[in-house]
């Protein structure tokens, strides 16, 4: 089991080359186990508003998306 920060979450499902090499070797040894806090969903939904996060769909459709996409 491989519990995502927000950060972890964002960059697996839109820019994988922000995680580290040992990063992406534990999500791949995770895969299947992976998960991600109910709080992430708040925490993407605040960077968005703030304007520190810009996601091409709106937040929610992004994680819904994510979630299924990467098996979380």
């Amino acid at each position: 089991m491989l519990l995502l920060d927000t950060h972890a979450f964002v960059w697996l499902a839109s820019d994988q080359t922000q995680l580290t090499p040992v990063g992406k070797k534990r999500i791949r040894q995770a895969a299947g186990r992976l998960f991600i806090s109910s709080i992430t969903g708040l925490e993407i939904a605040l960077l968005v508003k703030r304007g520190r996060l810009e996601l091409p769909v709106q937040p929610l459709t992004f994680i819904d998306q994510s979630l299924h996409q990467h098996g979380i």
